[in-house]
């Protein structure tokens, strides 16, 4: 299973960065360069990319914070059998007004982070076809409109609302979090989540 990313900048400390850990732990990826991406602008690349791969497994994750802490087999030993898989996150931004509308709302990490995620090609081609992404979303929004669209009809799309795979940190305590043997623990849920994101 392959690893995406997408950054306009090769020579950006974050994605040196990237470079370092995703290497290290031997992720398989690719890297989008478009010559300009504004914040939040990235799925229309994304999109071209699931085209040029049908029926294909992948995980998409930010290229300038985000980091791996272990390798692909156990990233795939703890991801669940779905469509797609969201990272998590406590606020939810940047539509307010979807702040009910999420499943598991009695959680910390309940709003879907558009920055980590695992899905099939094949998903993000029917996504971009029904919900044709319009000038007024961001990614991040149009991801959680998309997701929640799919989980009410049905379909078997999850968030990781425990941290064992994604971790976002973002607004989280820095109490929640314990490192061991180069190894982040959230102390909440006793996970070790594979890939952090700042």
């Amino acid at each position: 299973m392959k690893l995406l990313t997408l950054t306009t900048n090769l020579s950006h400390p974050g994605f040196i960065q990237f470079k370092k850990f995703y290497d290290h732990f031997g992720y398989e990826y690719d890297v989008l360069n478009p010559k300009e991406s504004g914040f939040g602008e990235q799925m229309p690349f994304i999109v071209e990319w699931c085209k040029l791969h049908p029926d294909e497994e992948f995980i998409y994750v930010d290229a300038w914070d985000t980091i791996a802490l272990a390798d692909i087999t156990e990233l795939r030993s703890k991801l669940p059998d779905c469509e797609f898989y969201g990272g998590a996150e406590y606020g939810c931004w940047p539509d307010h007004a979807l702040t009910d509308k999420f499943p598991n709302l009695t959680l910390p990490y309940k709003y879907l982070c558009g920055g980590t995620w695992y899905a099939k090609t094949n998903l993000i081609v029917e996504m971009a076809t029904r919900f044709p992404n319009g000038e007024k979303h961001n990614d991040q929004h149009w991801m959680q409109l998309c997701f929640l669209k799919l989980y009410n009809e049905g379909r078997n799309v999850q968030l990781d609302n425990y941290g064992n795979i994604f971790q976002s940190i973002m607004l989280d305590a820095p109490e929640t979090f314990v490192i061991e043997n180069k190894r982040v623990t959230n102390t909440l849920y006793d996970t070790k989540p594979v890939i952090i994101h700042g």
